[in-house]
């Protein structure tokens, strides 16, 4: 049994919305993924969850009203215009009188190509690892589509929120490691099952640390990316993966890149952004570096990245960038401050680069990558990370799946170390 969308009509998301309260982000949520998905979205709210979205209008009176200018109560979308439909903890049943009737959890797992959990409780989390399935959510969840039997896997985005010391306790990890397994991976592809980490914050609790929702722009483009893997994996039939998939993916991030930076980026051929010297300033101290290290920056652009490391600790660097501008204007900066012997240059697709071996004689690997490119990217440095640990330095965006030992911020600019 084939669970394939049909390319003609749009994208079907199930957002699932548990009791946390981040669930006052629910309805912005539900908004951005209709946008910029351009997608059809169900919400299903848990009971702790209705407690929460009741409040949202309070939170975000802006979002409320783009929501409920969207919002078609019971209906199923695929209208001209974007539907956004919510389903109550107490919608189970409602509908059902007698055998034969429509179940509401088994229709919405027909009906989504695609479920996101945001934000995930640490209590339905224990549920979903456990298959406890004792509200409509976890019924649906635990039915879902895991690449098992006839049917096909649908991408499953949990998105948790919780205090720290919930996050924090060994529980946490080992649950979230039984739900990626639900997915089978002998039936080819990547795991559908992603992790959108919390990030470091003031809680609602008021104590600061790791647990707070992650920002709605992250979740919104691991949900984007997780449609754009299926329908490529779709449209290829389980076919070989193609070839000039990653040209199109870099050529869509040049776009971007050149769109976002036309000053600074007019004349880019890879999508890397200008480290600010305040960021570098900032992290190098940090480095455990020494004369021994091998540092890589993924896009090196000017060389700045490579020349300050090795200028101020005497390690060896190697930065690789497609881009023949920026990689002549680094190689004159590498020999004006007499750094041949310790710093080179190459030119390399960084997602090629990252691949190789050189990153595995890596202590530190450097990216400064939009987000777009960061979910790939996260996938090849775990790969690489198990062959040899080293310390990777992310800057603008958190890298998905990691957790980061420190971050920082310089002028707006975060940036997280690994």
């Amino acid at each position: 049994m084939s669970s394939v969308p049909d390319r003609r009509r749009r994208p079907r998301i199930l957002l699932g919305v548990t009791g946390s309260v981040a669930a006052v982000k629910g309805p912005q949520l539900a908004v951005r993924l209709a946008s910029a998905c351009g997608a059809d979205v169900r919400v299903l709210l848990t009971r702790g969850g209705e407690s929460f979205w009741s409040k949202a209008g309070e939170y975000d009176a802006g979002s409320w009203e783009a929501f409920r200018s969207m919002n078609r109560s019971g209906g199923s979308g695929g209208g001209k215009e974007l539907a956004v439909t919510v389903h109550g903890a107490a919608d189970e049943w409602g509908g059902w009188e007698r055998m034969g009737d429509p179940v509401l959890h088994i229709e919405l797992r027909d009906w989504a190509d695609a479920a996101l959990v945001a934000p995930l409780s640490a209590h339905t989390l224990a549920k979903l690892a456990a298959g406890l399935c004792d509200d409509t959510l976890t019924c649906v969840l635990r039915a879902w589509d895991f690449g098992h039997g006839d049917r096909e896997g649908k991408p499953l985005v949990l998105a948790p929120a919780m205090n720290t010391a919930m996050w924090d306790h060994p529980l946490t990890k080992s649950q979230l490691d039984s739900v990626r397994g639900f997915w089978n991976r002998e039936s080819g592809g990547r795991n559908g099952i992603v992790v959108v980490e919390p990030q470091v914050k003031k809680l609602a609790c008021g104590e600061v640390g790791r647990g707070a929702l992650a920002s709605v722009a992250d979740i919104v483009q691991a949900m984007r990316l997780v449609l754009s893997n299926r329908k490529d994996e779709a449209q290829r039939g389980r076919a070989k993966i193609d070839p000039e998939r990653g040209a199109r993916i870099r050529g869509a991030l040049v776009s971007l890149a050149k769109k976002r930076h036309a000053d600074s980026a007019a004349a880019l051929d890879a999508p890397i952004s200008p480290t600010p010297d305040s960021i570098i300033d900032l992290v190098l101290p940090k480095l455990d570096l020494g004369g021994k290290s091998l540092l890589v920056d993924l896009g090196c652009g000017d060389g700045r990245w490579i020349i300050r490391a090795a200028k101020q600790s005497g390690c060896r660097c190697i930065g690789c960038d497609l881009d023949n501008e920026r990689l002549a204007l680094a190689q004159t900066r590498v020999e004006s401050h007499g750094l041949s012997d310790r710093v080179e240059v190459r030119k390399a697709d960084i997602f090629e680069f990252a691949r190789s071996s050189v990153i595995e004689q890596a202590d530190v690997v450097v990216l400064y990558l939009f987000r777009e490119a960061m979910l790939t990217m996260s996938e090849i440095l775990r790969q690489r990370r198990s062959m040899r640990n080293f310390t990777i330095v992310s800057i603008g965006f958190t890298l998905p799946s990691f957790v980061p030992s420190w971050e920082g911020e310089s002028k707006g600019i975060r940036v997280f170390l690994y």
